[in-house]
């Protein structure tokens, strides 16, 4: 299956091309732009391609939507492939180095004629060593500073986990809180707005002396090398080679500078056209109809000025959010503290099962939750390794008994024990767990764990099929996918929504930071249909319940508000609506 990597890449060379050969900035900019976007997907481009929904892509217009199905029909673009050919292929490998862009990655391609894209970094190093004559314009200094530029392989990484890059920036803006010099900061592009996967860390910071608080930011004790400094920004490398971008403005111009470098680029873009019908233009000082410039250390002023409702970060992504803001409408998306329960932990009461097994105990687990004010948890080990019917009966009606009287012992510490597994769904779309060992359970989370490769419809009627039981409430991390490792399953989500809308099946937000399923662009599709959710952690040890705010994030950058999470109920009210017997 053809990756977004793969077809972002390509509208980015296509980009490059139309920059160097044609001067074309304006169809350079689209392939870029819809690059762009593709690239940080959380869900398959095949699936937008195939069910029509490509153009609601921001940057992605009918004729880039005509080259991507073609590439995906056939392999490649005729159109592209006649472009690339009159290009020096190791251009495009050297548009991988950080800092190398379209128009210095040709010159450099061109003049030591580098044919490969895979080897052109090796490629430029030992010509430039050998080189008795440069490209104009580069002297025997600049020649030096190159080549050190390419021994540190400032080459462009996959995009770090969300969860991984928040914990690297929130350490950086521990010590910069601790300088007396810094009023406010805070982590702004791609981790503010909550996408599951970062590039390069972003941070922002106010001061009444930007000067001094730029140089106290720049003795971070993890800063391994200053890249570039300018008057109100700079440009660090960590020891542990992430980059990270510091910008800085004073205090009066806070609001200012979030709303600036939160993006996306297309909302930005969208607010600035907004911005322009009113007789402004927007940047990250503030506001100016030309004359004057309106400050705002604070970012909800900010859009009010505009005449348009705060738009939290998450959902800054010109999906037509401005447009609502327009009308006034209050975004009251879903909180963490409106978490009352998870539904999904694993847990060490069982051994053999067919998945990995949790590694914490019931105690454990009970404590966590009543730390984290919780009224109830659903322990869903993974079913039992597929044997003789009788030993799972077995298995299964000795975990319930445990969980049973556990519960009674906790049941004055006003927590509930939902008695659950996670089954898998077989490839015939049977679950993986006998009809008598199902009737044992509370409910069941059915979930997919295998041949993720099958064909949509395939696994269409898989899900479907693995649904149909009573006992089933939950879908568990629907497509599967696992960021930067592979992506999920095709599936007719459309049709999927439109059954568990109708049969009151809940599709679960996994919020294991590798998976972040369901991705937040299916979140929207799904709540539209009318389906209800689960966020849940997917825990396997206590201190993975902690993870349940990366499923938060996920729910509210698909826009969902409290009252379509399950498990922002009361237990009682859980019980209820789910139709279980307390």
């Amino acid at each position: 299956m053809t990756s977004n990597a793969e077809i972002a890449l390509l509208l980015k060379k296509v980009g490059a091309v139309f920059r160097i050969k044609e001067g074309d900035s304006f169809h350079s900019r689209a392939f870029f732009n819809a690059s762009s976007s593709i690239s940080s997907l959380t869900f398959p481009i095949s699936d937008y391609q195939s069910q029509s929904k490509a153009l609601s892509i921001p940057g992605v217009g009918v004729k880039i939507s005509k080259y991507i199905n073609e590439y995906l029909s056939t392999g490649r673009v005729k159109r592209f492939d006649i472009l690339f050919k009159s290009m020096p292929a190791g251009m495009f490998g050297l548009m991988e180095i950080r800092g190398f862009g379209p128009i210095t990655s040709y010159k450099m391609a061109k003049f030591f004629h580098l044919k490969s894209d895979k080897t052109a970094v090796d490629d430029l190093k030992r010509e430039l060593k050998n080189a008795k004559k440069l490209p104009h314009g580069l002297t025997e200094t600049g020649k030096k500073r190159l080549l050190l530029f390419l021994k540190q392989k400032r080459i462009t990484k996959d995009r770090m986990l969300l969860s991984e890059a928040v914990s690297i920036a929130n350490k950086f803006i521990s010590y910069l809180k601790s300088q007396g010099e810094i009023i406010e900061c805070n982590a702004l592009g791609s981790i503010r707005r909550q996408l599951p996967s970062v590039g390069d860390i972003d941070i922002g910071f106010s001061s009444k002396n930007i000067t001094l608080a730029l140089e106290k930011a720049l003795k971070y004790q993890d800063i391994s090398e200053v890249i570039e400094t300018g008057d109100q920004e700079a440009r660090v490398r960590l020891n542990n080679s992430i980059e990270v971008d510091l910008k800085s403005v004073n205090s009066e111009d806070w609001g200012s500078l979030l709303q600036h470098y939160t993006g996306s680029k297309f909302h930005n873009i969208k607010l600035r056209q907004l911005a322009q019908k009113q007789g402004y233009s927007l940047s990250e000082n503030g506001i100016s109809n030309g004359s004057e410039v309106k400050h705002f250390q604070d970012e909800k002023a900010f859009y009010h000025f505009l005449n348009l409702s705060f738009i939290p970060p998450e959902i800054r992504e010109d999906t037509g959010e401005i447009e609502l803001a327009e009308k006034g409408t209050k975004f009251n998306l879903v909180r963490q503290s409106d978490i009352k329960g998870d539904l999904h932990i694993h847990s060490n009461l069982l051994q053999n099962t067919s998945h990995d097994t949790g590694t914490s105990s019931l105690q454990e687990l009970i404590n966590k939750a009543l730390s984290l004010g919780y009224e109830y948890i659903a322990l869903t080990d993974h079913n039992p390794k597929q044997g003789q019917e009788e030993v799972v009966l077995n298995l299964l009606e000795a975990r319930k008994a445990r969980i049973c009287s556990y519960e009674k012992l906790v049941k004055n510490r006003g927590i509930k024990l939902f008695n659950s597994l996670e089954v898998d769904i077989k490839p015939n779309g049977e679950l993986a767990l006998p009809e008598d060992a199902l009737g044992l359970l509370d409910f069941a989370i059915v979930s997919i764990h295998s041949q993720l490769t099958d064909s949509r419809s395939e696994n269409t009627q898989r899900i479907l099929s693995g649904l149909r039981h009573p006992k089933v409430k939950v879908l568990g991390h629907p497509t599967g996918r696992k960021i930067n490792q592979h992506e999920g399953i095709l599936a007719d989500w459309a049709l999927i929504f439109e059954y568990c809308a109708k049969k009151h099946k809940i599709i679960e937000i996994n919020a294991t930071p590798l998976r972040m399923d369901l991705p937040y662009e299916l979140i929207r599709e799904a709540a539209r249909a009318g389906v209800k959710f689960s966020i849940n952690s997917d825990s396997h040890h206590i201190t993975q319940l902690d993870n349940i705010c990366w499923g938060v994030s996920q729910a509210r950058k698909g826009w969902l508000e409290a009252d379509s999470v399950i498990n922002t109920l009361s237990a009682r009210n859980l019980i209820g609506m789910l139709n279980l017997s307390s």
